[in-house]
């Protein structure tokens, strides 16, 4: 095992040595992370440099390391856990949406590059899971603001991103409900009912 800082680059090395000293693994799935709910101009360039390097430099760098051994290899599948904030406006947690945009571009990217050489890369942009990662970050009130048929069960992302490396996918968004709704879901309307769903889960905390 390795226990490291992965919003570090320091902790990123350790652990892509970690990673390559047991040669090319069958499987990387790319899944630490952290939320970020701040308004613009709240976050400090430390906070913002560690949410960047935990979501997105951090699985760069993993990925530029390891995915050469999997290519000689000549298999490997690369699954890089991104989040539907990729592909909509997240107003007060832009820097989050923005990471997790370059790293779902990234894996979109290299899955064409990579794919001749019979290396899977899959980006997976779930929307809620239920994980503790609200809880950890302070948001728990969402368990209750957000109805339930929004919540996915991990298992069923696992499934989802199983099924798109099998079809050949660059990414996927698990979940029927966040499929059929997320081009509507970038609108002045869904973004204000949101808002004003999340601050009255906030104030009767």
């Amino acid at each position: 095992s390795c226990v490291v800082d992965l919003s570090s680059v320091d902790g990123v090395g350790a652990f892509i040595e970690s990673v390559a000293s047991a040669g090319a693994p069958d499987v990387l799935v790319l899944n630490a992370g952290i939320t970020l709910a701040a308004r613009v101009g709240t976050s400090s360039p430390e906070v913002i440099g560690d949410a960047m390097s935990l979501l997105a430099l951090g699985p760069m760098l993993t990925i530029e390391r390891i995915a050469p051994l999997m290519v000689a290899a000549g298999k490997g599948d690369i699954i890089v856990v991104s989040s539907i904030a990729s592909q909509i406006p997240m107003p007060r947690s832009a820097v989050y949406a923005s990471a997790k945009a370059a790293i779902t571009s990234y894996a979109r990217s290299i899955h064409r590059e990579l794919r001749g050489d019979g290396v899977r890369v899959v980006a997976v942009n779930p929307g809620y899971v239920r994980t503790n990662l609200h809880r950890a970050a302070g948001l728990d009130h969402l368990a209750r603001v957000v109805p339930s048929w929004l919540w996915l069960e991990p298992e069923a992302v696992v499934r989802s991103a199983i099924r798109a490396l099998a079809r050949g996918r660059d990414s996927v968004t698990p979940g029927f409900v966040y499929r059929v709704s997320r081009p509507f879901l970038a609108s002045d309307l869904a973004q204000n009912v949101w808002r004003r769903l999340v601050r009255r889960g906030r104030t009767t905390r």
